[in-house]
């Protein structure tokens, strides 16, 4: 089970959302550091909008690591950040974890919508599913 910062038990299935921008991270990985914050920076301007939250697993249980990031790059409005300290979730296999960060777009039954997603792309995947379901409704 996923925990929170206060280290409580936090499911992905509790994230009551249009959208779910769900990222495994490791909190020393290179990429990762510069990733996130586009990512924040892009949800403070555009996403969340759309009503997308972000659900973040830090995979490596690296506590003070993962909190000095997220303190150091001001990950805070709109995230919840988790990690998986006694590794029950199997999140590496369930979704395809091998490399950092690896992030998924979700709707909002926490379905896939977008796989191995970045910084460039959530925005036009959002778009392209709210016109998809725009149309359905023709």
């Amino acid at each position: 089970r996923v925990r929170n910062m206060a280290n409580e038990v936090t499911p992905l299935s509790s994230v009551n959302a249009a959208y779910t921008l769900l990222i495994f991270y490791d909190a020393d990985c290179g990429h990762c550091k510069t990733e996130l914050p586009k990512i924040d920076s892009l949800y403070k301007r555009e996403l969340y909008k759309y009503g997308l939250q972000i659900f973040a697993v830090e995979t490596t249980n690296e506590v003070e690591k993962w909190k000095k990031l997220i303190e150091e790059k001001k990950l805070n409005f709109g995230w919840i950040h988790t990690y998986d300290p006694t590794r029950e979730t199997n999140y590496k296999a369930f979704y395809d974890v091998y490399v950092n960060p690896t992030i998924y777009l979700l709707d909002d039954k926490k379905t896939i919508i977008g796989k191995k997603v970045n910084h460039s792309n959530i925005l036009d995947v959002i778009k392209y599913y709210e016109k998809k379901k725009a149309d359905k409704k023709k």
